[in-house]
């Protein structure tokens, strides 16, 4: 008894700035029945609208970002229409933070499917590159020419591959299925089945990589993690005798709020009555004084620009080194642009990527370089070498997680060989798909940037090795080449919605609140485990819950919608998914690398921009 009443009379350790959460007599554990079930409510609202949302009515993306509007009006109405009532009238039935955290952490794992995490590119790349085989002659060519598994695209009704572009599986998902076909529901179940393979191996690296990583970002090189700082901030425990938690029962919070909120109303009239409801002008646009030399070299985006209230809000957060740099290296991009103009170049998209792929890799292994001694360690207890006083893990052992990452990269790698890449095309193309999961969540742990896009095609990497001088140059088969491309439209391009940033979120939210009372659990093996352990079932439980209503959503909305039902109405519906982005990632960049051809012909050494992105990221 006299244990039992130390251990209740503990207070908690929560995040600096944070209340910390009030233990009850008997404490809940942070996933139980309702939290798990409140968070999988979470995720199949978002998973089963998404898809509707986005491409039908072409309304702001649910998810669309690093702070997604869907978790967020999700979290409010069960702050402010349940648990806030359930705490002035029943506090004992009230969920507590630790709760709240576990329900927000399912949902915003699950944003990583939906839309442009997975769903928005995956089905789509599956049947698109058999139906722009049907409208292009080059891309036939290479596509008969493949040798990939039948198992990896929708059962067709036959087995002749020259006939797959016209079959209805094909034809339907693009034009619309005619009335009473419906969807192909059994054609797709063995891609399904196959795919979810692959992808679950993926995710299993990618989690067991947040857990591994997750000291040394925290606990050994302190990363600020601004966007946990924000979903912490709104799950934060209410002061006693209050309904609502500091910030949401703040005035200033709500007249911040208001004003932003009547702002965009105000816009949102407009665009239905611009006769009679104003304007605020939230953009502005210099490219019309920008057009004499060398100004007219600009990017794009550089003479133009929209205030956007969260990325101020955001901000606040941010060190100032890091938003200092994320100002100064565009300004210097930009430089870099009106240098190469001046002197009748082009600073070209592959000369980027190429940059970029060097620099990526760089990255990568700098962050393995200042985590030597963290991952090191993680390498002894995988095989019992724990030596005293060192961390064994919180939510997983290092010896469980590291074992569980190599363990999913050799399934992965083994997929990809049975599904007709080469042996090291496969494990070299797992590799690089891992470097991006290392690349972004530090980047956005760092930075704080709620929108990302690396725009790097994986793919390039095979174009610089081919392009080495003689005696080093090496090309990959087709089929691996295939699959880099097909990555890259789906996995590396398009990174708004990343599973390894919303996983180290979610561990950081966990830490912070979940399980804050347990400050120093690294170093006690024999409960947190145990007790942690469920958190990561949980995240998963949910990832697995989005794949599938999403996928069954994603399917509904691509058979039955011919175009968008805006006032545009766009045919296809997910043109840029679809159409655009399509062919540009996968099948120009296939065509190009069937041989004689390397890549497609550029004016620059991919060799020397790549070792320039090396030596820059170096510095």
């Amino acid at each position: 008894m006299e244990q039992t009443t130390r251990t209740l009379s503990v207070e908690p350790a929560a995040h600096p700035g944070l209340t910390p959460p009030p233990l009850p007599l008997r404490p809940r554990p942070p996933v139980n029945l309702r939290s798990v079930t409140l968070g999988i409510l979470g995720v199949l609202i978002i998973s089963s609208i998404s898809a509707y949302n986005d491409w039908v009515l072409v309304n702001t993306y649910l998810t669309g970002n690093y702070l997604p509007v869907g978790l967020l009006l999700y979290l409010l109405l069960l702050l402010l229409l349940i648990n806030a009532p359930l705490r002035r009238w029943w506090p004992e039935h009230a969920l507590d933070s630790r709760e709240l955290a576990v329900v927000m952490c399912m949902v915003l794992v699950s944003c990583a499917i939906p839309s442009s995490g997975l769903m928005r590119y995956m089905p789509t790349s599956l049947v698109g590159v058999w139906y722009h085989a049907g409208q292009n002659a080059d891309y036939r060519r290479f596509m008969l020419e493949l040798n990939l598994p039948q198992w990896i695209f929708p059962d067709f009704q036959s087995s002749d591959r020259t006939t797959w572009s016209n079959d209805p599986v094909i034809m339907n998902y693009y034009l619309r299925a005619p009335d009473g076909q419906g969807v192909p529901w059994g054609a797709w179940l063995t891609p399904a089945l196959t795919w979810s393979i692959f992808l679950a191996a993926l995710g299993t690296a990618v989690m067991c990589t947040a857990v591994i990583v997750r000291r040394q970002w925290v606990d050994n090189e302190r990363l600020p993690f601004p966007l946990a700082e924000v979903y912490a901030s709104l799950i934060e425990t209410p002061r006693p005798g209050r309904s609502l938690n500091p910030l949401l029962g703040n005035r200033s919070f709500w007249i911040a709020f208001l004003s932003v909120f009547l702002i965009h109303g105000v816009n949102a009239m407009n665009r239905y009555f611009p006769k009679t409801w104003p304007q605020f002008p939230l953009k502005y646009d210099l490219s019309s004084m920008l057009t004499g030399e060398p100004w007219r070299y600009l990017d794009y985006a550089a003479p133009r620009g929209t205030l956007y209230f969260s990325i101020v809000g955001i901000a606040f957060f941010l060190q100032s080194k890091v938003g200092f740099s994320l100002w100064f290296f565009y300004i210097l991009f930009n430089i870099t642009r009106m240098f190469y103009g001046t002197w009748k170049s082009d600073y070209t998209g592959g000369m980027q990527q190429d940059q970029l792929t060097g620099a990526a890799i760089v990255y990568a292994l700098a962050i393995l370089w200042v985590g030597r001694r963290h991952f090191t360690m993680v390498l002894r207890h995988m095989f019992r070498r724990h030596r005293p006083g060192e961390p064994t893990g919180r939510y997983l052992s290092y010896a469980a997680a590291g074992w569980g990452l190599a363990g999913s990269l050799v399934v992965a790698a083994a997929w990809l060989k049975l599904a007709g890449a080469s042996a090291i095309g496969a494990v070299v193309l797992v590799l690089l798909l891992m470097m991006m999961v290392l690349v972004v969540a530090r980047i956005i742990a760092e930075t704080g940037m709620i929108f990302a896009r690396t725009e790097l095609p994986i793919s390039r990497f095979w174009l610089v090795v081919g392009s080495l001088p003689d005696g080093l140059a090496r090309r990959t088969t087709m089929e691996t080449y295939f699959y880099s491309a097909l990555f890259s439209l789906n996995f590396t391009h398009d990174t708004r919605e990343a599973l390894p940033v919303y996983a180290t979120h979610a561990l950081r939210v966990a830490d912070q609140v979940a399980y804050a009372d347990n400050a120093g659990a690294d170093r006690r093996p024999q409960s947190e485990p145990g007790r942690t352990r469920p958190f990561l079932l949980a995240l998963a439980a949910a990832v697995v819950v989005a794949f599938v209503v999403s996928g069954v959503a994603m399917l509904k909305i691509e058979y039955s919608y011919a175009s968008t039902i805006d006032r545009l109405q766009v045919s296809p519906i997910n043109y840029w998914g679809i159409t655009g982005n399509h062919t540009y990632y996968i099948m120009d960049a296939t065509r190009d690398y069937r041989p004689p051809r390397i890549g497609p012909q550029e004016p620059h050494s991919r060799t020397g921009y790549f070792l320039s992105g090396v030596a820059i990221a170096g510095l």
